[in-house]
């Protein structure tokens, strides 16, 4: 039920926001990857391939975070209540201010280091590049991450952290691989962030809930 849950909320999620932040990424890659020849459906496995990595990465730490700080059954119901009232917090804040991204997330182009990192990637964009620039990318700061970063810290475990964001990180892949397929969803972008944080809402407040019945 959970993952399902989670599957609903990073797939309209990464429809809407993550093609609009890393898409500039992936249309530039892809033109310096039709320059050098590269196969262009094994270049894109390999960005993602390293995306996924990061996030699993990350589901490992949060996870095994989690598992670290749960003394006790009553202190358990409290960090997830916690997390539940964050989790709701900011979708609240990106469903109504939206401009809290600009500082939760900050432009690849305004970022001098990250901005020269990619840049020597993008120089040699062999095979092996590709699959770092995609490890790279999944560190940069973004809500959405945060998000689900969130949730699997509240997950019960370093296997269930690594799921979580095994399923997010899945789930960015279908719209960030097929992203010139699915140009004509652009146009209702909009409204698809909005139902995926109305889901993150929903989501949150049943957080809260598990949380309370552990206390």
């Amino acid at each position: 039920m959970e993952y399902l849950a989670i599957f609903n909320i990073a797939f309209f999620a990464s429809l809407s926001h993550c093609i609009g932040m890393c898409g500039g990424i992936v249309l530039m890659l892809n033109a310096k990857a039709m320059q050098s020849h590269k196969n262009i459906v094994f270049s894109n496995f390999l960005y993602n391939l390293g995306r996924l990595s990061t996030y699993c990465l990350i589901g490992a730490v949060c996870g095994g975070m989690g598992v670290a700080f749960e003394i006790s059954r009553k202190f358990q119901g409290i960090s997830t209540l916690g997390i539940g009232i964050l989790i709701t917090i900011m979708a609240l804040l990106m469903l109504f201010v939206p401009k809290v991204l600009n500082t939760l997330e900050p432009s690849l182009h305004k970022n001098s280091f990250l901005k020269r990192l990619f840049g020597i990637l993008y120089k040699d964009l062999s095979y092996k590049n590709l699959y770092f620039i995609g490890l790279l990318n999944g560190f940069l700061p973004c809500g959405i991450v945060y998000y689900f970063a969130l949730i699997a810290l509240s997950s019960g475990g370093v296997l269930q952290g690594i799921g979580v964001m095994f399923v997010f990180g899945i789930c960015t892949w279908i719209p960030m691989f097929f992203s010139g397929m699915l140009s004509g969803f652009l146009m209702y972008r909009l409204w698809i962030y909005r139902l995926s944080l109305v889901l993150m809402i929903g989501f949150g407040l049943y957080t809260i809930y598990k949380g309370l019945n552990g206390l």
